[in-house]
């Protein structure tokens, strides 16, 4: 999401602000400056004090800020953000209501790079995504798929490719190094 006020004159003025939600935190600029952004926790959004430098933080209708996250045994959203009638919780924690301490294991990246990591109280787990077979700690494609980085002069230039086409592409492609995914 990315903010856009304006000045007096009307020239626009852009906030960086991000939200992830998975590992519990939202970034922004607390100043004029991009150079240097600062993460918060989830529970800092739409709690009535502007951490960000203009305030996207605090916009309620645009966040999807709301108070309804309250069970009936009349335990509230603790240590994350109520965000659309859902309790999203602050990164060390979990449960309906962000009640209990979990580290997010996920945030380690334990799975393949071809596998989806659901963080569950006390554990993880990894799936494949689909079109991919195994464990989820392992996981094959119905085809190989190689990455290629080919030199050049400054910088690299990185393409991923099937095998079929990695063969019909190999008479233009020169000083290569092949990589196997």
């Amino acid at each position: 999401m990315t903010v856009q006020s304006y000045d007096r004159i009307g020239h626009g003025k852009r906030e960086i602000f991000f939200l992830n939600l998975e590992d519990g935190y939202f970034g922004c600029q607390v100043n004029d400056s991009t150079d240097i952004l600062q993460l918060f926790e989830l529970s800092k959004l739409c709690d009535g004090r502007q951490n960000c430098f203009m305030g996207s933080d605090e916009l309620r209708h645009e966040l999807k800020c709301t108070d309804n996250c309250q069970k009936e045994d009349g335990s509230r959203c603790q240590n994350g953000a109520c965000l659309d009638g859902q309790c999203h919780c602050n990164d060390g924690y979990g449960g309906c209501n962000c009640e209990v301490p979990d580290e997010n294991e996920c945030k380690y990246r334990p799975c393949d790079v071809f596998a989806h990591c659901t963080n569950t109280l006390g554990s993880f787990s990894c799936t494949c995504y689909p079109g991919y077979q195994g464990d989820g700690f392992h996981c094959e494609g119905k085809y190989k798929t190689y990455l290629i980085c080919e030199m050049r002069k400054k910088t690299p230039k990185i393409k991923k490719f099937g095998m079929n086409k990695l063969l019909n592409q190999r008479k233009s492609i020169k000083n290569v190094l092949l990589f196997h995914i």
